[in-house]
């Protein structure tokens, strides 16, 4: 079962999303997979409440694409072992999903699906990462743990998926990149 969930994730590819806002700031990611004790885990973050940016939001190992990272992957990377502790030598890089934005359209993310073999040792870097959830790829094909929620913002209603693991509520762009994933395991 393991292996034919991971066979999905390297064989599907999607097109990518070309409508992004002029005035996004850019990002990418790295949705790391680890297997152990015969189950695929995904990595996520959650970022310590003190931040400015993402304060206490759960998301992905990445961050803003800086002017001097030659590609989208490149910042992924970098930012991954900044984050974790964790040479990105060891991952192995198995999928591009399409570019998510955000709901406001401030950022765009480029996510990047990679393997991380079970040897590795994290180091996460406290200012930045509060915590790291390892989520059962199993867990998010299950429709029961999805959710949606709606809020106002700007005198409009936004509606948005999430899912609930554990204590944590996984939404906005990180909900739909685990859709997409979701998606990708299904198909």
């Amino acid at each position: 079962m393991k292996n034919n969930l991971l066979n999905k994730l390297k064989t599907t590819n999607i097109i990518q999303q070309t409508n992004i806002p002029s005035a996004a700031k850019m990002a990418a990611i790295i949705a790391p997979i680890v297997n152990k004790q015969n189950e695929s885990f995904i990595y996520l973050i959650q970022r310590p409440e003190h931040l400015y940016e993402h304060g206490g939001e759960i998301g992905f190992p990445g961050g803003k694409i800086e002017e001097h990272d030659a590609t989208p992957l490149i910042a992924a990377k970098r930012e991954f072992e900044e984050e974790l502790g964790v040479s990105a030598q060891l991952l192995d890089i198995i999928n591009e999903l399409p570019i998510h934005c955000t709901l406001s359209g401030r950022y765009c993310i480029y996510p990047f699906i990679a393997l991380l073999p079970i040897t590795h040792q994290l180091h996460p870097n406290q200012n930045e990462v509060e915590t790291i959830i390892s989520l059962p790829l199993q867990f998010i094909l299950n429709d029961n743990n999805w959710g949606k929620e709606t809020i106002s913002r700007h005198d409009k209603q936004l509606t948005f998926d999430v899912l609930y693991y554990d204590k944590f509520r996984i939404w906005g762009v990180s909900a739909r990149i685990l859709l997409t994933i979701k998606h990708l395991l299904s198909a």
